[in-house]
């Protein structure tokens, strides 16, 4: 019992380890993106896609094989064919009234118009648009972790603010309490100081509880256990190509084609058709019916078919299919505007954040100047600790806009990536 305990803990801490990401590991944009795809739950429909297609491809090619039936039939008749003629010294023979035959009949297909090759080909399209739609919607996993990956990334860049920030106020809590010490300041100002590091403090339980939440989130989309340690890095800022290549192209790529091969059915149906018949069986009467008698027969042949009733509707039939066709080309320019748009609004995004981010670094060597100096004038009794806790936050606003700036320029460039297909 002890050593299938011991082994029953092995294996969960060897689960564990596998599905866990410590400290020490890093996990990249690439990874959760795929990671989310792998652990969504339509992407079982993969595998169940393919083998409904290879199921709709066999049944389709069952045609180019031998239609082959077992019939039988038992009449019982008013009348019968007979001569109406007698011949002195001659037995002519009358047919029983009841008849019955059982037989074998195989038809196989010689030339079908292309019929049978048409609807192959539909079936396998079909099953192309299926599986690109359902990588059209395995697709749309990405961005959403694109938005938690980059959340966490900002939550993390403004909990090293916020260390910056509590350093800064505990410098000026550290002079102000030398200056109250020598009475040259009132304790209103090292409280001052004091519950401006509280509010702080507060601040980076909530950005600890909102990264706990979204590390939480990423988790469930993944599969995989992030432990609050877990390190994300950074992307590197990518170049976007103009090139549309959506997995949901594909899917009218497919829809289209489907259409084209309908199409191309509805003249094979309409073309002529040749089989090559065989049918064996026994019956009273047998291909004799001179003879009353039960008897073995078979015969064999070609048939030769015209369906001229398909030529009524094949005009319309056409027309319906033209119709559907332009249907989907319209959808298809209108996703591929809609599409356009976006990556323009995802561009000029990155564009304004890169030139807003052109001159963060300024305004922070200047607003650090300005905290460098007003700790000074603090130290110095010359300002106060509500004029300090003005530039520090001051100083904390320029760094925490170059961070967002930053931020939103990768996730500009990430989302229009993924708007791009690319």
């Amino acid at each position: 019992m002890k050593i299938l305990l011991r082994n029953w803990l092995i294996l969960f801490f060897v689960i564990l380890s596998a599905t866990a990401f410590s400290q020490s590991e890093s996990i990249t944009l690439q990874q959760c993106q795929q990671m989310a795809v792998n652990n969504y739950p339509l992407v079982r429909n993969t595998e169940l896609l393919k083998q409904s297609e290879i199921y709709s491809v066999a049944n389709v090619k069952s045609g180019y094989f031998p239609t082959i039936s077992i019939q039988g039939q038992y009449t019982y008749q008013s009348d019968v064919t007979g001569l109406p003629i007698t011949i002195p010294g001659m037995n002519i023979p009358e047919l029983d009234k009841e008849q019955y035959k059982i037989y074998l009949e195989v038809s196989q297909a010689i030339y079908d118009g292309g019929v049978i090759k048409n609807q192959k080909n539909i079936a396998e399209a079909d099953a192309q648009t299926e599986s690109r739609s359902n990588d059209a919607e395995l697709y749309k996993v990405k961005e959403r972790v694109n938005n938690l990956y980059f959340g966490i990334l900002l939550i993390e860049g403004q909990l090293s603010q916020t260390d910056l920030m509590k350093k800064d106020i505990l410098d000026g809590i550290k002079k102000t309490e030398a200056l109250y010490a020598q009475g040259v300041v009132l304790k209103s100002q090292v409280d001052a100081l004091r519950a401006e590091l509280l509010k702080v403090e507060q601040k980076e339980i909530e950005l600890k509880a909102a990264k706990t939440s979204y590390i939480g989130m990423m988790s469930y989309f993944t599969n995989i256990t992030f432990t609050p340690d877990a390190r994300f890095e950074v992307p590197e800022t990518i170049s976007i190509k103009e090139e549309i290549t959506r997995p949901e192209l594909s899917v009218f790529d497919a829809r289209l084609k489907s259409l084209s091969y309908k199409s191309k059915l509805v003249t094979a149906r309409n073309l002529p058709k040749l089989n090559l018949l065989f049918q064996g069986g026994y019956g009273r009467p047998a291909l004799n019916m001179l003879n009353p008698d039960a008897d073995t027969y078979y015969l064999a042949g070609l048939k030769f078919v015209v369906p001229v009733s398909g030529f009524y509707n094949h005009k319309r039939d056409k027309a319906l299919i033209d119709i559907a066709m332009q249907n989907i080309n319209n959808q298809r320019e209108t996703f591929l505007f809609n599409t356009r748009m976006q990556a323009l609004q995802q561009q000029s995004e990155t564009e304004k954040n890169i030139q807003l981010s052109a001159t963060d670094n300024e305004i922070i060597e200047l607003r650090e100047a300005i905290k460098q100096t007003s700790l000074t004038q603090l130290e110095n009794g010359v300002i106060t600790s509500s004029d300090y806790v003005r530039e520090v936050i001051a100083a904390d606003n320029a760094r925490q806009v170059k961070l967002i700036h930053e931020i939103q320029i990768l996730l500009s460039q990430y989302n229009q990536q993924i708007i791009n297909g690319q």
